[in-house]
């Protein structure tokens, strides 16, 4: 349990105010006990008693030196047979004798008075000095007992406030721990991708300080799949070492496998792709010559089919002469990505144009009967070409697809 700050500030104002009663107190009882009756009276009225007994003692002694009557209790006792006897000049010697003997004794009796004031004065003063100084002590105490409570209030609502962020903090942490396990457990494969492409990034950054490392690099980046926006830093890399032909034919198989829809359409990088069609063919494999020719005929048909008539020629001459060339299933592959029915048919027309691509034409004559001969809408040059492809299949016996895998 953290000790709240409201106790802290009310057990501050009962100390606080402990301490002035406690002051207020002492000022009090140290002028209470200056004034109170039982202390011994001052100086002055010390010695106005004892002036006042000396002045009866002298109005005394003169009524005796007057023969008046004096009281026998206040000497010696005289018998009254003997009192006769005396003379007026014994009375008189014994009259100076006892005024002598009673001035050493109010001298004496005033000096003890005097000094027993002065030191009741002294011990009144000390004590009254004292208590002064205790009390300045105590209120020093009470302010500094009164900042020290402030500074631990201070703290505690300090440690609190961290306390309650730490538990927040702890709480997010606990939340954020619990989304990644999840992630972890159920999302192992997307995680793995993700960090797979972060890591392909990395080796592309690599590659832009190091174009030469490539030799090293071409092995992971082949069998890696490869964002698009990668390939501007990979065509930095390219450009930077083009020179170096094996070197650079590495980068040419990595914009031909993984960036044919960008790279064989790039101005620096389209013919140098275009005249190692041969080499990059033979040394892609049948699943990634499937999709560079897909994603190569499909960004043409974007872009308008006939628009690369020339280009595409090209590219089906290099793919006829390929390792790949005995597989129609391919050919049938690539037709199939065409979205629209008007581009399967330009296709065609492209193919069929060059006298040295008639089995590829065969392919896609065969594809194009088998989906739109008894089709009721098409058109009359649509039709036309199904009725030579019609006839160009008639005039070969026994016509068969060429070998798949």
């Amino acid at each position: 349990m953290y000790l709240k700050a409201d106790t802290f500030k009310k057990q501050s104002v009962w100390i606080c105010n402990i301490c002035i009663f406690i002051l207020i107190s002492c000022l009090l009882k140290t002028e209470a006990f200056s004034s109170d009756h039982n202390l011994p009276p001052s100086a002055n009225q010390v010695q106005t008693a004892c002036v006042t007994d000396q002045n009866k003692m002298a109005h005394t002694s003169s009524n005796i030196a007057d023969n008046k009557p004096i009281n026998a209790a206040s000497f010696y006792s005289v018998e009254d047979n003997t009192s006769s006897t005396f003379n007026e000049e014994n009375y008189k010697k014994e009259i100076a004798q006892l005024k002598q003997e009673m001035q050493e004794k109010m001298t004496y009796q005033i000096q003890c008075n005097e000094k027993a004031i002065s030191s009741v004065n002294t011990i009144i003063s000390g004590a009254s000095v004292a208590i002064q100084i205790l009390t300045v002590v105590i209120a020093i105490l009470g302010v500094a007992l009164a900042t020290y409570i402030t500074f631990v209030e201070k703290k505690v609502q300090t440690l609190t406030n961290y306390s309650k962020s730490s538990v927040e903090e702890n709480r997010t942490i606990e939340q954020t721990v619990k989304k990644l396990h999840f992630e972890i457990i159920n999302n192992i494969e997307k995680l793995y991708n993700d960090l797979k492409k972060q890591e392909t990034k990395s080796l592309v950054n690599r590659l832009v300080q190091v174009p030469e490392d490539i030799d090293n690099l071409f092995s992971i980046l082949a069998a890696r799949e490869m964002s698009p926006e990668l390939f501007t830093d990979l065509k930095t890399a390219y450009i930077s070492i083009k020179k170096d032909r094996q070197n650079g034919f590495n980068y040419l198989i990595l914009f031909f496998q993984h960036f044919p829809q960008i790279a064989m359409f790039d101005e620096d990088l389209a013919e140098e792709i275009e005249s190692a069609y041969h080499n990059l063919m033979n040394s892609a494999f049948r699943n990634d010559i499937l999709k560079t020719s897909r994603d190569f005929i499909y960004t043409c048909a974007q872009k308008g089919l006939l628009n690369y008539k020339e280009r595409l020629n090209t590219y089906y001459k290099a793919l006829s002469n390929s390792k790949h060339k005995d597989y129609s299933d391919m050919h049938i592959e690539i037709y199939k990505a065409l979205p629209t029915k008007e581009e399967k048919f330009n296709l065609y027309d492209i193919i069929q144009s060059d006298s040295n691509l008639k089995d590829v034409a065969s392919i896609y004559g065969k594809q194009l009967l088998d989906e739109y001969q008894d089709s009721s809408g098409n058109t009359e040059s649509q039709k036309l070409v199904l009725q030579q492809i019609t006839e160009e299949n008639q005039k070969i016996p026994n016509f068969k697809n060429n070998k798949t895998m």
